[in-house]
């Protein structure tokens, strides 16, 4: 920028300078000198700016070959990495993968292919039946013998059953629902049937579809359209073509292009007018009108939809030379009429002369298919019943087989655990899903957990789909099971809470009772009473009969007086009687009138009872405290139903005994998350999520509540929740006191939350439990609590013998 200044002031002032020389005449050789200076100083600029540009192009071609080759050594580098990690994935990773799909086995199927192989080779055999149970080999059986006999010419037919038919409840015609599905399965099995074969091959077909013509097609048909238009204008357009494209009528007349016009056009007839047949035979016709008449074809409306297409059923089997068509999947159905017709359609295909010769039906089916034997015999010309590979009996056997394959230790599945859990399968294919989806997840997830447990979890997310996609959503039947843990665990204490209040309110009367004998007592019940007795010359009459004072000290007596049967009688007037009710005697005698109570407090002080009640009243805190800890296993044990409190939609009780199972033998238990998704840094476990909202919320748990996570809870935790009554965590406290450094302030937050708690004695002594920082907590605590001690010498609830194992390490810790 200076520079491009100081060029322009330079050259304005040469420029002015020349002006002026030739306007005063100056001599020429001063002139010439100044247009030299003008064009150094130009030429100088210009090498200058010629300079900056050339060494700023170098300096970005530079950049640019720089940042092409860093891109070039990254590309090659990250395709060196990739082929390195694919060479250590096939040096390393196991080739063999087990499929769901059909295997070709010849060895295990051979009797079935035998039998097969003679019952298709017999002429009177139309229909055959391979009979068998959902993943009894069926669809493998069929594979093997396919493979090994491929004389025969095949088409499938197979049925997905999880297709769902709608029907709409608006439909107008006459045909019930039952009919329109039937229709459907014979519809999708033509389209099987049809869709099979190329399109080309069925040329007649009336069943369109889309065909894809190739570029060389398209280029082709466009050739012979113009060389059909060309030949008609040779042969009926000679003028015009001479007119206006200027060819000679020499060349138009001569013999060899008359013949090559004749020809191409005799051949394009030919063509239109097949394409056109086919073409009209491929439509159909509903009225036709001519002039004033019309004339209509019947519709077949009340046909079925093989009867209504047999005539092209027949064309198939006429082009196509299948002689065996296998069906799969239809009996999904539960649908018997569906063969009733293909029945038929095979016995029009073996009796039609146009196509002569012998087609067999091959079906698939489960053995219950029909209702009776005699059914069943009647429709098949022979049936090969096939053994299932896998049931309830046998399957722990090829589980066990497959868990071996994966290389799996013994300690980390055992034999047993794996024949507690396969009499729940009985199906080849789901088997090997389990242990396909087994072998992923484990090599997946972390390898700390357990693998007895992963594969129950693998198990429980083949049988039950739905209900594990709902779990990751925090919902379905097992998630509402563990978060219903906490209410059958509130239920199984209440009882021991009920008797635990019983025992406070006794250890507190015997403690606050301060006569020492039952002859105290009535002296004070007798006493309060004489403050009723109006004095001498009145008589003293209990239940009726006349008695000194000194008959009042005994123990019917005293029993006369609570009840309310004393008066007393004026011995001179014998009618002034004066009466004392209950209410009066109650309120004269106070804290007197409870003498059962009370009677019972001085003789539990006198026989030293009230050390007793506290030993039961900690058996009681213990074994409250172990509820708390209960798993889902231990309140199973409780003989309480763990679905109690799950809303199991009402009639599928039955559906979920198998998932109710493994949770009761805890295959399934409180750490599930881990074991359906990949671990996180910072992640929370829904336990500790419960935990984190029960706080927000300011809904408490219980101080034994269970946490997992706990340095990610503390992360997501903030200043505002220490304040909060939920904090009070045993696990919390427990993290934090063992990591003080770190979590100093956290400590004394929750530590200031037990001080204030209404039971700051129990969570104290419950705390005392914990070994390895009890000297931490007893530290903290009494730098917050300065009359921990006191309190504690006040608590009438607690043995001696807990007050003696924690007051002198509370008192050390304060001095």
């Amino acid at each position: 920028m200076k520079t491009n200044i100081i060029f322009a002031l330079f050259s304005a002032f040469m420029v002015i300078a020349i002006a002026v020389g030739f306007y005063m005449q100056w001599n020429p050789t001063v002139i010439v000198i100044l247009l030299g200076m003008l064009f150094m100083g130009t030429i100088c600029y210009l090498i200058g700016i010629c300079r900056h540009l050339i060494i700023s192009s170098i300096i970005s071609y530079k950049e640019k070959i720089h940042k092409a080759y860093r891109k070039y050594i990254r590309r090659i580098a990250v395709n060196c990495g990739r082929k390195v990690n694919r060479w250590k994935l096939e040096d390393t990773g196991e080739n063999h993968i087990s499929l769901l799909s059909p295997i070709d086995d010849f060895k295990r199927h051979k009797e079935y292919i035998i039998r097969l192989k003679n019952a298709i080779d017999q002429p009177n055999v139309f229909n055959i039946a391979l009979t068998g149970s959902y993943g009894a080999g069926k669809s493998s059986i069929l594979k093997t013998f396919k493979a090994y006999y491929p004389e025969y010419h095949y088409v499938n037919v197979s049925l997905a059953s999880f297709v769902e038919v709608n029907m709409s409840e608006s439909d107008s015609t006459p045909k019930s629902n039952e009919d329109s599905f039937e229709e459907q399965l014979e519809y999708s099995i033509l389209q099987q049937l049809f869709y099979h074969v190329k399109a080309t091959n069925i040329p007649e077909s009336r069943f369109g579809r889309i065909e894809r013509t190739s570029r060389k097609k398209r280029i082709f048909v466009v050739v012979c359209i113009l060389l059909f238009v060309v030949a008609n204008l040779c042969l009926f357009c000679q003028e015009q073509v001479t007119k206006y494209f200027l060819i000679p009528t020499e060349v138009l007349k001569s013999s060899f292009l008359f013949g090559l016009s004749i020809c191409v056009f005799i051949l394009g007839i030919c063509v239109i007018l097949f394409q056109l047949i086919l073409f009209i035979k491929k439509i159909s016709i509903k009225n036709l009108t001519l002039d004033k008449a019309t004339l209509e074809f019947e519709e077949k409306k009340n046909v079925s939809i093989m009867n209504r297409y047999l005539d092209e059923i027949l064309y198939l089997f006429q082009e196509k030379k299948y002689n065996v068509v296998i069906f799969e999947d239809i009996d999904r159905f539960e649908n018997t009429h569906i063969f009733t017709k293909l029945r038929e359609l095979n016995l029009i295909l073996n009796q039609s002369e146009e196509i002569g010769r012998r087609i067999v039906f091959l079906y698939a089916l489960k053995d219950d298919i029909f209702a009776n034997a005699e059914e069943r015999t009647k429709f098949f010309d022979y049936i090969v019943p096939v053994i299932p590979f896998v049931n309830a009996s046998n399957s722990g056997d090829l589980f066990r087989r497959k868990i071996t394959d994966l290389h799996i230790p013994e300690a980390e599945v055992s034999s047993s655990f794996i024949t507690d859990i396969s009499v729940f399968v009985n199906d080849m294919r789901v088997l090997t899903n389990v242990v396909n989806e087994f072998d992923l997840y484990r090599n997946l997830l972390d390898k700390k957990l357990k693998k007895g447990k992963l594969l129950a979890m693998i198990l429980y997310k083949n049988l039950y789909p739905t209900d594990f996609s709902w779990l990751h959503q925090n919902k379905g039947v097992v998630y509402e099971t563990f978060m219903s843990s906490p209410k059958i665990r509130s239920e199984n204490r209440e009882d021991d809470s009920d008797r635990l209040k019983e025992i406070d309110s006794e250890i507190q009367g015997i403690s606050e009772e301060t006569l020492r004998s039952i002859e105290e007592l009535r002296a004070v019940i007798v006493g309060k009473l004489l403050k009723l007795w109006p004095g001498p010359g009145w008589d003293i009459y209990c239940d009726g009969r006349n008695i000194d004072i000194n008959s009042l000290y005994s123990e019917d007596n005293i029993q006369h007086i609570l009840k309310g049967n004393i008066f007393f009688r004026n011995s001179i007037y014998s009618n002034s009687v004066k009466h004392l009710n209950t209410d009066e005697i109650k309120a004269t005698l106070g804290e007197s009138y409870k003498y059962s109570v009370r009677k019972k407090y001085i003789q539990s002080v006198a026989n030293n009872k009230i050390e007793n009640l506290r030993d039961e009243r900690r058996a009681f805190m213990d074994e409250m405290a172990a509820i708390d800890k209960y798993t889902l296993t231990d309140i199973a044990k409780s003989d309480r139903d763990i679905f109690e409190h799950v809303d199991i939609p009402k009639g599928q009780e039955e559906k979920y005994k198998v998932l109710k199972y493994f949770l009761e033998k805890g295959y399934i238990d409180e750490e599930y998350f881990f074991y359906i998704s990949i671990f996180q840094e910072g992640r929370l476990t829904p336990s500790d999520q419960e935990f984190l909202l029960s706080i927000k919320f300011n809904t408490p748990k219980e101080f034994d509540y269970k946490l997992q996570e706990i340095p990610s809870l503390i992360q997501n935790l903030s200043v505002v929740d220490y304040d909060h009554k939920g904090i009070l965590n045993k696990d919390l406290l427990k993290f934090c006191l063992l990591h003080e450094d770190e979590y100093e302030d956290e400590c004394d937050a929750i530590l200031k939350q037990m001080v204030v708690h209404e039971q700051y004695i129990d969570l104290l002594y419950q705390f005392m439990q914990e070994g390895n920082c009890v000297p931490t907590f007893i530290k903290r605590l009494v730098h917050i609590d300065k009359n921990v001690w006191k309190s504690l010498n006040m608590d009438m609830n607690h043995t001696n013998k807990d007050k003696d194992r924690v007051y002198p390490r509370c008192l050390s810790m304060q001095t």
